[in-house]
């Protein structure tokens, strides 16, 4: 007998709306292995194609569709010259013996490369690398310009790390030993660690390093290269703190004649029965005695975060992943997370992008332990031309585990936001629940959003919803409330933050909120409301 799966994929372009559905037939087990449907909007309908589903196999469980398309704006990769000389200054800041065999093992990825052909990395290809070292900034101006980044009147109760360069810089630690003192939680360099504490560290790296982001395999093999330190935040068992930690991890935006580059390692262990908030933010700092004139076309910060997270039995981390680098020069933040997660665990990831000129998450998370639950959710802001990136799997390795992710990304004035979400479900995953959602803003005629959510089941036991929607900003709720007497303005950033409010609200630290919500107050003089036509389209 044939068991029939019906692949439901419902985007809403509003005011276009998009139903698209497949029947699939297959043997004795229910598939939908690359089943999916990439969405490229652009608010133009009459650009508008829909490419109809292609070969649908019962022989390869597999169903091949072609792209549904709105192009506005062509957002293509520098060519292949452009990587080359790319990869070729990186000799200033690895060994000629590292980028042999990074080049021998890796290719840069391009537009041919499926994870990474949406993500315009421009930004990066002009960068030329050239000093070693990223500018030092002393210890008192670093304690001045982030006093004024996160607003200090508005500070809450909070644990305080600090990373220049991917080092820590234990002067600016705040409550740390008292973290230890109090609760026996360890933060700091991994060699500095306990015996104990460095084999657990030694036994996630090695384990996550095996397991990667599907799109990390370059820039991981980069990171290797360059980072500096691994820092160890190692929470024992059966201990919950209730006061988050903050983990800063300051770039230097010195303006030169070449690029800079640095990579924060960090290594988050939880033992069974702990719990943990985490903040980690990684933002740009300028150097006061640096005029931005001595900036060139070739310089820029380039930031390669990886954060490893083993989440122990019946334990949880809150996980809110920050990319927010600003200064005069380009500033391109590549992050990656691998997340285990063990019986009854819970780590719930959310991701912020936002003023990078290239700002791209890469998480993945493998529940492997019964009851398993993982997270994430995200808020994506491309402006000015920035592209804001993620690519996220959530894997059920083992049975009865549970999943959720709802990103939402706002595009506009040349910006672009790109979404790629993949939940996978094991063969023998049954029992697992999973729900997947994209929500999306296009905000002007020359933004792109991307939204390509992934259900990849191997599993007929299962319960897996996913969906897409793309809009702008309703005229009639911006008139409502400008009728209750609100600017025009004020209605628009209310509908903006109204938007990433449930995202923000999960940050548990209000600095961190305050400056987000800053953000999205400047870009509502640019927000177009257009005028509306209704139209359908199908891929059937």
């Amino acid at each position: 007998m044939e068991s029939e799966k019906r692949v439901s994929f419902q985007c809403s372009f509003i005011p276009h709306c998009i139903p698209i559905e497949h029947s699939v037939s297959f043997g004795n087990t229910v598939n939908s292995r690359n089943g999916f449907i990439p969405i490229t909007a652009s608010p133009s309908p009459s650009r508008f194609r829909c490419a109809s589903a292609s070969a649908v196999s019962s022989t390869t469980n597999s169903i091949e569709t072609n792209p549904i398309t709105a192009d506005s704006t062509s957002l293509s990769f520098s060519p292949s010259e452009s990587r080359k000389l790319w990869v070729d200054s990186l000799t200033s800041i690895v060994s000629e013996e590292d980028k042999e065999e990074l080049v021998r093992k890796y290719e840069m990825p391009g537009s041919k490369v499926e994870s990474w052909r949406h993500t315009k990395m421009d930004a990066l290809l002009k960068m030329r690398f050239g000093n070693k070292e990223l500018e030092k900034l002393s210890t008192d101006e670093i304690s001045n310009q982030l006093r004024a980044v996160f607003d200090e009147d508005k500070a809450d109760d909070e644990f305080r790390v600090v990373l220049e360069s991917g080092v820590l810089n234990k002067e600016l630690n705040s409550g740390v030993e008292t973290m230890f003192r109090e609760h026996g939680i360890y933060v700091g360099d991994l060699k500095s660690a306990s015996k104990e504490i460095q084999e657990s560290a030694m036994n996630v790296i090695q384990d996550r390093t095996s397991h990667p982001p599907d799109s990390d395999q370059f820039f991981g093999s980069i990171h290797d290269a360059i980072q500096k330190q691994i820092q160890v935040i190692y929470v024992p068992q059966n201990i919950k703190t209730s006061v988050p930690l903050h983990l800063i991890s300051v770039a230097t935006s010195a303006a030169s004649t070449s690029a800079v580059a640095s990579a924060p390692s960090i290594i988050v262990i939880l033992e069974p029965n702990s719990s943990l908030s985490l903040v980690e933010s990684h933002i740009s700092l300028d150097p006061s005695s640096v005029p931005s004139s001595a900036a060139s076309d070739e310089s820029g910060v380039f930031v390669r975060s990886r954060s490893l997270c083993s989440v122990g039995s019946d334990s949880t981390l809150n996980h809110a992943l920050s990319s927010d680098l600003r200064a005069a020069v380009p500033c391109v933040h590549l992050g990656s997370a691998s997340v285990k997660v063990h019986a009854q665990g819970t780590y719930k990831a959310t991701t912020l992008s936002i003023n990078s000129s290239l700002s791209r998450w890469d998480v993945r998370v493998d529940l492997d332990g019964s009851g398993a639950h993982g997270e994430i959710h995200g808020l994506s802001v491309g402006d000015m031309g920035r592209v804001s990136d993620l690519h996220s799997s959530i894997n059920h390795n083992v049975p009865q585990c549970t999943s959720d992710q709802l990103q939402k990304n706002v595009a506009l004035s040349k910006g672009s936001a790109v979404f790629s979400g993949k939940i996978f479900v094991e063969r023998d995953a049954s029992g697992s629940d999973s729900a997947q959602l994209c929500r999306s803003l296009l905000l002007s005629s020359d933004a792109r959003i991307d939204a390509m959510p992934i259900l990849d089941i191997n599993n007929d036991d299962v319960k897996a919803t996913h969906g897409a929607t793309i809009a702008d900003l309703s005229e009639e709720q911006v008139f409502y409330l400008q009728s209750r007497g609100l600017a025009e303005d004020t209605a628009k950033f209310m509908l903006l933050t109204s938007f990433g409010a449930e995202i923000l609200a999960r940050i548990p630290i209000l600095t961190a909120r305050v400056r987000v919500e800053k953000d999205l107050s400047q870009i509502v003089s640019r927000v177009q409301i257009r005028e509306r036509s209704y139209r359908e389209y199908s891929s059937i």
